[in-house]
């Protein structure tokens, strides 16, 4: 196979193919700015199996950079890495803003794997600092778009004491905007709020992409809080989705990229049983988990009640592995489905009994 090498200013980057579902995500701590003191910003990079690996970031202009993490290159207001491997990792460096910055600033990179590049995603924009100053940040799910599909943007609304509030968001040119919460008002690319209290909210709206919308985009808006206007912070860009569409629900987890879907079924001693629940990030996400696991609960969101993984053997024994453990002596049925030979495997539990770990390694000999 003829190779081909690209320079990203780090070393040549091998191109094998794009990688689905590699993915940079950028935060900040503190949330805030305050002029002359360091932030810290974290990339956590899910790397997908790449073989390769660059990660670029770019702190506001006047910004200084330093103590990149992982022998990182800082330098001015640039941050990079490169990587031979397809391992996940979580990469850190200082940014300094300069005596005097005041207002939004905007932090802009990208990732590289295997030669499939897109825009880092997370927090973009940081804000000054203030005590309890009034603010409103802004984030996406899923993180990344499908044309025609909704995403559901929130709006975290921290008025720090004012009286009145308003608040305006814009999606990109093209863009429809629908089903605005608490009473807000939805029409063409923009969505508004007012509120004459000084109450903390989450504010959520739907914004559509167009068909054969491609590439990054990004929402603008604004928070006036008894007159004094800031702009929205978090996340500002969102890229086109390039792995497969989302699949995971409240009650089906789709793991190897969408691959095989996981149902689990339970009942319990006293008689309520139902479908589980697929179990969450901190912040809303489906599913908690990584491209190959993820969890299940019963009765509390806070009381996950069953790991389960699923493995590609294929160059091992030409199978794919089912692993799985649950703390719970709740009757339950595991079904799992190879949706590309909609074969399915089932595994379940009596009532009553403590439930031993399973690690099936002839699951499904449906390989590749």
């Amino acid at each position: 196979m003829k190779r081909s090498f690209v320079f990203l200013g780090l070393a040549p980057f091998v191109l094998t193919g794009a990688v689905f579902g590699a993915s940079v995500t950028r935060s900040f701590n503190p949330a805030t700015y305050t002029p002359g003191q360091q932030v810290t910003v974290t990339l956590t990079v899910s790397a997908t199996g790449a073989a390769a690996q660059a990660i670029e970031d770019h702190a506001p202009a006047g910004w200084t950079v330093s103590n990149a993490s992982d022998s990182g290159n800082a330098s001015g207001t640039r941050a990079a890495w490169f990587f031979l491997d397809g391992n996940n990792r979580t990469l850190t460096y200082q940014a300094t803003p300069p005596s005097g910055q005041s207002g939004p600033k905007t932090f802009t990179g990208e990732g590289a794997f295997d030669g499939a590049t897109s825009a880092i995603g997370g927090s973009s924009t940081i804000s000054t600092a203030g005590g309890a100053s009034a603010r409103v940040t802004r984030s996406f799910n899923p993180t990344s778009y499908t044309p025609g599909q909704p995403v559901t943007v929130t709006l975290a609304v921290t008025p720090g004491g004012a009286a009145a509030q308003a608040i305006e968001d814009h999606s990109p040119a093209g863009w429809t905007v629908a089903s605005a919460s608490d009473g807000g008002n939805a029409s063409g690319t923009r969505v508004a709020w007012f509120f004459l209290d000084g109450n903390n909210r989450s504010l959520t709206y739907q914004a559509t992409p167009p068909a054969g919308e491609s590439g990054a985009k990004t929402f603008s808006g604004e928070g006036a809080f008894d007159g004094s206007t800031e702009a929205i912070g978090g996340s500002s860009t969102i890229s086109l989705m390039t792995g497969p569409p989302p699949c995971t629900t409240a009650t089906k987890l789709c793991l190897d990229n969408n691959r095989f879907t996981l149902t689990l079924d339970f009942k319990a001693a006293g008689g309520q049983q139902g479908a589980a629940q697929v179990a969450k990030e901190r912040d809303g996400v489906l599913p908690a988990g990584t491209p190959n696991s993820g969890a299940f609960w019963f009765f509390d969101a806070g009381n996950w009640e069953m790991l389960v993984k699923v493995l590609n053997g294929c160059g091992l024994n030409n199978n794919y592995w089912v692993f799985f453990a649950a703390t719970t002596n709740v009757e339950f049925k595991l079904t799992v489905t190879d949706t590309q030979t909609n074969s399915t495997k089932q595994y379940t539990n009596p009532l009553n009994n403590a439930a031993l770990p399973v690690q099936d390694i002839n699951a499904f000999a449906t390989c590749p």
